[in-house]
Order: C-alpha cells, then sequence, then structure tokens
C-alpha cells in the first residue's frame, strides 16, 4: 500500500513537473517569445497556490477524509492540465492573445498549486499511518532519493520531445495522460480503501 501512495504522488508530481519545468517555459521561450518576467509570475502564482492550499487544509477537518480530498486533488489536478492544452490552442488558433493566455497561465498555476497541496497533504498522512515508525525515515528518504534521481533524466527527455514534437500534441497527450491516470487511480480498490 505505501507503494502505491509513493508512485501516486509520484505521477503526478512528475507530471507536474513536466509542465512547470518543461512545457511551459518553452511556451514562453520559444512560442510567446517574452521576457523571463512574465514566465515568473507563473512560477509566483503557483507558490502562491501551494500557500493557500496549505491554509486551506489546515483548517479543513481531515479526519477519515482523506480518499475524499485526495480525489477533489486528482479530478482537479486533471482538469487545470486539460485547461493548459485549451488555452495554448485557442492561442495557436487566434482566438486569444498573448496576454490573454498569460493570464490564463497564471490563474491555472495558482489552482495547480493549491491542487498540489490537496493531493500532497493526504498523500503523506496516510503514509505516516501505514508505515511503522522506525521505518518511517528509511522509506522516505528512499522514495526522496528514486524521486529526485528520476527528475532530471525525466527533465531531459521531456526537453527533447519538446523539440520534436508540436508543443500541442504535447500538452494534449499530457493531459490525456493526467486524466487517464486520475479515472484508474479513482476506481483502484487500494485508494478506496485509504
Amino acid at each position: 500500500m505505501p507503494f502505491i501512495i509513493w508512485l501516486l504522488d509520484g505521477i503526478y508530481y512528475r507530471l507536474q513537473n513536466l509542465l512547470n519545468a518543461v512545457f511551459v517555459p518553452y511556451i514562453f521561450n520559444q512560442i510567446l517569445k517574452t521576457n523571463t518576467r512574465n514566465y515568473s509570475y507563473v512560477g509566483t502564482a503557483n507558490a502562491i497556490g501551494v500557500l493557500i492550499g496549505g491554509f486551506i487544509m489546515s483548517v479543513l477537518p481531515q479526519k477519515d477524509k482523506a480518499n475524499k480530498t485526495l480525489k477533489v486533488g486528482m479530478v482537479s489536478f486533471s482538469i487545470l492540465s486539460f485547461l493548459i492544452f485549451i488555452s495554448m490552442y485557442m492561442y495557436t488558433v487566434g482566438i486569444i492573445k498573448p496576454g490573454f493566455l498569460i493570464t490564463s497561465l497564471i490563474i491555472i498555476f495558482t489552482l495547480f498549486g493549491l491542487s498540489s497541496v490537496i493531493i500532497n497533504i493526504p498523500l503523506f498522512t496516510l503514509m505516516q499511518k501505514m508505515i511503522a515508525n522506525e521505518m518511517f525515515g528509511r522509506v522516505t528518504a528512499l522514495f526522496t532519493t528514486l524521486s529526485m534521481i528520476a527528475m532530471p533524466l525525466g527533465m531531459m527527455v521531456d526537453g527533447v520531445v519538446a523539440d520534436v514534437f508540436p508543443m500541442r500534441m504535447l500538452l494534449l497527450a499530457s493531459s490525456l495522460l493526467i486524466i487517464f491516470l486520475t479515472f484508474v487511480l479513482y476506481i483502484q480498490k487500494d485508494i478506496q480503501n485509504l
């Protein structure tokens, strides 16, 4: 069970990192050809979303609601990833202007930060409940190390993929993958029992 929770967290973290660290900078640098200040607004919005999410999670009663909270976070993450694709599609076909796309991304990434907290806090709470106290440090260190090893490797692959395939296609594929994984995890019996 802890492995499933770690895998769930790793998948969502990896996909959010893909959007945050590869696709969105590529959009700002290569497609919009805008300055770095506009991209920094998106990063700041994400951090603000994390802070807001942390505050909300600290005020909400969490007893016996991890499953429901986790599902809300997963569904919101799926919707937001698809909204990035929709925003980018609307920009590339000329429906919206660059300023509107940047504003959309700022709003979406504020909500992304919020949804990442809604996913991560219940996951780590559940891991703490399921892993024995004397093993928790070791298990967490192992999971963190594996995640840190996977991140630069994934970013290298993502950078190459971003140069080879059109960004609209990558955003659509990423959002559909997130939606599919959310659906699979939503009906997964192990997650239902959390």
